[in-house]
């Protein structure tokens, strides 16, 4: 990571920039949420509805999402 308030906020900007380009072929948050709903053991479902769920600012939805996608797959974590 950068150091400093400015090294910071590149950071977080970075990290925002990712999630929305990450998300922008991704299915509406309805959408992810019904299918991770329907297979529980889908972590890859978890995974899409936490990027999605990060790009919105949502962030502790995201988090929850993103986890139980890292509880069900550890590859995906990494």
């Amino acid at each position: 990571g950068s150091s400093g308030p400015e090294g910071e906020e590149a950071d977080r900007l970075l990290a925002l920039l990712w999630l929305r380009n990450a998300a922008a072929a991704l299915p509406p948050a309805e959408q992810l949420r019904a299918k991770a709903a329907s297979s529980p053991k889908d972590a890859a479902a978890r995974l899409d509805l936490g990027v999605r769920l990060g790009a919105e600012g949502r962030y502790e939805e995201a988090l929850a999402s993103l986890f139980a996608a890292a509880e069900l797959d550890f590859k995906l974590a990494s």
